[in-house]
C-alpha cells in the first residue's frame, strides 16, 4: 500500500515502494535513484545486476553492505532507459527522510548517479570534468568530490559517484574510477578522513616565506601553482614563444595549507629554487633537492625559468603520473586528479569569486595528489614484482627516470613552435579552392538536382543509378538520452571506394571533390607570427603517444589532392638549415616479433624486407616492390598511392593484434571474401607464436588484473573479455612509445644542440617519428658532409641497441631535405647541393 506522500505522485500507480535495507548502526547511507523490476520483486533496493556491481566494489574496500545503508530517491519502478518523471523525487523527500532519521550514527552519503546527488544537494553532478564549463557554472560539481550537505538538523559528507548500471554500459572500464569513489565515501563513514578548512595565506611577511621554504626544505616535498596573466595564455599551454610575468607564486608545504607569493618577495624563494642560494638557510650543510610537484610542470618551471635556475628542486609532473595509471581516463586534468586521489571538494568554479582560495586548493591539491599517486604506484610496483618475477623495473622509475625527462624537449617544442612557408601555403589554397570551383560548376550544370556535400542527397542518387548503398552501424540517440543500434545507409569513404571499384564516376568526382575541401584544412595553420605551434601533449592518448593537440600533426598527410602539406614545414634558415626526419619502419610489428620471438618475423626482420609490400601486393594485386633491387622500402615503386598503402599497413597490424578478417567489399578491395580469409589465415599459419602471444596475455590480464611492458608500464584491465583489442594492442603500442621517447627525444633534445648549435632541435613527433631542424652549415654556407653528419647522427641515435629489449634494434627510415615533406634518402643527399659546398 502506498503512504499518504505518494498521492499525485507521478509514480503514484508505478509499483512499489521498495523500502531500504540495512543495519540500525549504520555509518554510510548508499543512495541510489529508483528500484527496477527485480528490486520490486524482492522487496529490497540493488539486488539485480547493479546491485552485484556495488557489491563487488564495497568487499574490494572492506565495506560490510549489511552494517550500513542502501536505499532509493525515488521508492518506486521506473521503466529501465526512462528518465525519473520531474517531481517525483520531490514527492519521495519524506519518505528518505523518514529513513535517514532511523540511523543517527550515519555522517556519509554515497550517490550513486546524477538522479540521487541532484536531488539531495543544490549542486549539479558531472560524470566528467570541463574546466571551461565549470568555472563559470557555480553549482557544477563533480563525481568522487565529497560535498558538505546541512541537512535536517544534521551534517552529512556527500561522496557521489557513477550509477552502476553505467560502470556496466562502460563495459567496466569505469569501475577502478567507480571503486575508488566508493572507498572514499568508506573512508568518511568510518572517520579516516573529513573536510577540513583550508588554510592559506596570500598576504605573508618576508619571515613567513623564509620560514615556509625552509619547511618545504626540511620535509623534502611541495606543491607548486603559478599565475600568469589569464588573457594571454590557457591555463595549461606555453604561450607562443615567450616567457610570461608571473604573477604569484603558490606553494604548498603539508595537505590543506598553501601560500602566496606576490613578485615584490620573489628574491626570498631563491633557496628553494637554486642550489647555489641554499646556505642562505642552511650554511654549509647540504640539503637534497625536494620534489616539487605541478599540475604542469612544462607550463609552471617554463614561466620560473627567468626567475631561477631551477637546479634545485627535482621537478613532478602530477599529470605526467595520472597518465601512467590511468592512462584510459577520458579527462586527463587537475580536477580529475583530485577527485581521485585527494579527499578536497570540488574547487574548479572559484577562479571568478575566490581566487586566492582556488590557488591555494590547486596547489595544495596537487601535493596530495602527487603524493597519493606515487603511493599507488609504489603499491602496483610491489604487487608486480612479488607476481612478475622478470619485472625488474616499475611505475615509479619509469616516471622519475623515463617520463619526467622528456617534460622540458615537450616545452621548447610548444614555446619555439617551428618554421613555416606562409607563401607556398596560400598558393596551395588558392590552387585547392580554384579546382574545387571548377568541379562544382561542372556539377550543378549536370547534375543540378542532388548536393555533392550532402550524405542524405548523394544516397538518393547512387540509388537512382541502381548502386547498393551499404549500411552502417551507429548508436542513436533518443530525446530521453537513451541509446539504441540502428544501421543506416552510408556514403563514407568506403562506400564510395567500392562504388568506383565498380566503375561508378560520379563516386570518383565526389571522393576528388571531398579531398579538396579536405586539403584545404591542412594549409593555413601557422599563428600570424608565420610559425606552427602543435602544442604537444604527453598524456593525452591512451596509447601513451605524444599528442599534439593545437594543431594536429599527426593527422597532416603525405600527399593530399596532387599536394603535399609537409613541404610548408621548413628550416629556421633555409640558407643553412635542413629537415631531418626519422621514422620507425613497422615499429609495433618488430615489437610483438620480440616479445613473441617470433622465428619467421625475425627472419623477415634480418633480410630488411618491407613486410607492408607483400601485403599490399596480396590485397591490392598491384607490384609493390620494383621489378629489380630487392623487397626493401626504398625500392617501392613511384605510384604507390598513399592511402593503399595505409590499407595494407592496416591488416597485419590487425592480425597481429588478434583481430578478425575484415570485409574487402567495405574497403571497396579488389579481392573476395574468400581471398581475405586465405591472407588471414596464412598470416596465423606463418606467425604461430603471436596467436600463443594472445593466449599468454588474455591469461595474465584475467588472472592479475594487469599486463606489464619490457619498459615497467604496468597497465590495469578491469574486464579482460571486454578489454581483449586493448589488451593484445597495450604491449606493441606502448613500448613503441617508450622507444620513441628512450632512443630519439632524450637523446637528440640534448645531443642535437650541442653537436650542430642552438639553431638544431626537434620540432614534434608524430607517431613513431621524429622531425628535427639541423643546422648545416661550415662558416655560413650549406655544407654536404655536415649534412651527412647530421643524417647518421639522427639515425644512429634512432637504431640505438635497446637495453630493455636485450639490445633489440629497430630500424628506422630517416630522411634529409628542404622541408619535412621533400625529404630523401641519404643516397640523393648530394642532389640537394647543386653548387658547391664545404
Amino acid at each position: 500500500m502506498k503512504p499518504e506522500t505518494c498521492r499525485g505522485c507521478p509514480l503514484e500507480s508505478a509499483a512499489g515502494p521498495v523500502w531500504g535495507s540495512g543495519s540500525p548502526s549504520a555509518r554510510l547511507i548508499i543512495l541510489g535513484q529508483n528500484p527496477g523490476a527485480t528490486e520490486v520483486q524482492e522487496g529490497r533496493p540493488f539486488c539485480g545486476s547493479s546491485g552485484r556491481i556495488l557489491d563487488r566494489a564495497l568487499g574490494d574496500n572492506g565495506i560490510s553492505r549489511t552494517q550500513n545503508f542502501v536505499t532509493n530517491v525515488v521508492k518506486c519502478f521506473v521503466q529501465p532507459g526512462h528518465p525519473v518523471p520531474p517531481g517525483a523525487a520531490e514527492y519521495c523527500r519524506p519518505l528518505l527522510d523518514q529513513e535517514l532519521k532511523l540511523f543517527p550514527k550515519a555522517t556519509t552519503i554515497l550517490t550513486l548517479g546524477g538522479e540521487a546527488f541532484d536531488s539531495i544537494t543544490p549542486k549539479k553532478f558531472h560524470v566528467l570534468h570541463d574546466r571551461r564549463v565549470s568555472r563559470h557554472e557555480r553549482d557544477y560539481w563533480l563525481r568522487g568530490c565529497p560535498y558538505e550537505l546541512a541537512y535536517r538538523d544534521r551534517k552529512w559528507v556527500v561522496v557521489p559517484t557513477f550509477h552502476p548500471s553505467f560502470v556496466a554500459r562502460t563495459g567496466f572500464t569505469v569501475s577502478p574510477v567507480f571503486e575508488r569513489d566508493v572507498a572514499k565515501a568508506g573512508r568518511f563513514a568510518a572517520g579516516l578522513s573529513s573536510l577540513v578548512t583550508p588554510g592559506y595565506n596570500y598576504n605573508p611577511t618576508d619571515g613567513d616565506v623564509i620560514d615556509y621554504v625552509k619547511c618545504i626544505l626540511d620535509r623534502g616535498e611541495g606543491g607548486l601553482d603559478i599565475e600568469t596573466p589569464e588573457s594571454a595564455t590557457e591555463e595549461d599551454e606555453l604561450n607562443e614563444g615567450n616567457f610570461l610575468p608571473v604573477q604569484l607564486i603558490g606553494l604548498s608545504a603539508e595537505r590543506n595549507h598553501a601560500l602566496g607569493v606576490l613578485p615584490d618577495r620573489f628574491d626570498l624563494l631563491r633557496p628553494l629554487f637554486n642550489t647555489a642560494d641554499r646556505s642562505l638557510v642552511y650554511g654549509s650543510k647540504v640539503v637534497p633537492n625536494p620534489k616539487l610537484w605541478a599540475y604542469n610542470a612544462g607550463f609552471d618551471f617554463h614561466h620560473l625559468s627567468p626567475l631561477y635556475r631551477l637546479d634545485g628542486i627535482q621537478e613532478a609532473d602530477a599529470m605526467m603520473l595520472l597518465h601512467l595509471l590511468f592512462p584510459d581516463l577520458a579527462r586527463k586534468d587537475l580536477g580529475t586528479a583530485m577527485s581521485l586521489f585527494t579527499d578536497l571538494p570540488f574547487h574548479k568554479n572559484l577562479m571568478d569569486t575566490d581566487p586566492y582560495l582556488y590557488n591555494a586548493a590547486d596547489t595544495f591539491g596537487v601535493l596530495e595528489a602527487g603524493q597519493n599517486m606515487i603511493a599507488e604506484a609504489q603499491a602496483i610496483d610491489k604487487v608486480a614484482l612479488q607476481r612478475f618475477p622478470w619485472v625488474h623495473r616499475g611505475m615509479e622509475w619509469l616516471f622519475w627516470n623515463h617520463m619526467m625527462p622528456i617534460v622540458h624537449p615537450l616545452g621548447e617544442w610548444n614555446w619555439r613552435g617551428m618554421n613555416y612557408d606562409v607563401d607556398k601555403s596560400m598558393r596551395s589554397e588558392l590552387q585547392l579552392r580554384m579546382t574545387l570551383e571548377k568541379y562544382e560548376e561542372w556539377w550543378s550544370k549536370n547534375i543540378p538536382l542532388f548536393s555533392w556535400s550532402s550524405p542524405k542527397q548523394l544516397i538518393a542518387l547512387f540509388e537512382a543509378q541502381g548502386m547498393k548503398v551499404p549500411k552502417r552501424k551507429r548508436q542513436k540517440k533518443d530525446k530521453n538520452g537513451n541509446k539504441s543500434v540502428v544501421y543506416t545507409p552510408s556514403v563514407d569513404d568506403e562506400a564510395l571506394n567500392g562504388f568506383v571499384a565498380s566503375g561508378n564516376q560520379v563516386a570518383h568526382l565526389v571522393q576528388e571533390m571531398r579531398t579538396l575541401r579536405k586539403a584545404g584544412d591542412f594549409y593555413g595553420i601557422a599563428s600570424p607570427d608565420g610559425r606552427v605551434y602543435c602544442w604537444a601533449k604527453p598524456h593525452g592518448q591512451e596509447g601513451g603517444r605524444i599528442q599534439t593537440v593545437r594543431v594536429n600533426m599527426q593527422q597532416l598527410p603525405e600527399q593530399i589532392a596532387q599536394l603535399n602539406p609537409r613541404d610548408c614545414i621548413i628550416p629556421e634558415d633555409p640558407n643553412c638549415d635542413l629537415v631531418v626526419s626519422s621514422d620507425f619502419s613497422q615499429i609495433e610489428f618488430w615489437i610483438y616479433a620480440w616479445y613473441t620471438k617470433c622465428k619467421r618475423a625475425l627472419e623477415i626482420k634480418a633480410s630488411g624486407d618491407y613486410l607492408y609490400g607483400a601485403f599490399y601486393e596480396d590485397i591490392w594485386n598491384e607490384n609493390f616492390f620494383n621489378a629489380t633491387g630487392g623487397r626493401s622500402k626504398k625500392n617501392r615503386a613511384e605510384d604507390v598511392p598513399p592511402w593503399k598503402l595505409l590499407v595494407a599497413k592496416s591488416w597485419p597490424l590487425g592480425f597481429m593484434y588478434g583481430r578478425g578478417v575484415p570485409n574487402p567489399a567495405d574497403q571497396g578491395l579488389p579481392i573476395d571474401k574468400n581471398k581475405a580469409k586465405t591472407i588471414h589465415h596464412n598470416f596465423h599459419r606463418d606467425y604461430p607464436e603471436f596467436g600463443r602471444f594472445h593466449d599468454e596475455l588474455m591469461l595474465k590480464a584475467t588472472r592479475y588484473g594487469y599486463i606489464e611492458t619490457t619498459f615497467g608500464r604496468i597497465r590495469r584491465f578491469p574486464n579482460p573479455t571486454g578489454q581483449r583489442n586493448e589488451i593484445l594492442a597495450c604491449p606493441g603500442q606502448t613500448t613503441a612509445v617508450d622507444v620513441l621517447i628512450k632512443n630519439a627525444i632524450l637523446p637528440l633534445a640534448k645531443g642535437l644542440p650541442q653537436y650542430f648549435g642552438e639553431r638544431s632541435h626537434i620540432y614534434f613527433t608524430v607517431h613513431d617519428s621524429i622531425i628535427t631542424n639541423i643546422n648545416c652549415a661550415i662558416d655560413g654556407v650549406k655544407s654536404l658532409r655536415k649534412a651527412i653528419d647530421a643524417f647518421d647522427y639522427v639515425n644512429q641515435c634512432m637504431e640505438t641497441p635497446i637495453p630493455e629489449m636485450d639490445g633489440y634494434v629497430i630500424p628506422a627510415e630517416t630522411k634529409i631535405g628542404p622541408s619535412w615533406g621533400e625529404g630523401k634518402g641519404k643516397e640523393k643527399l648530394s642532389a640537394l647541393f647543386a653548387t658547391t659546398t664545404v
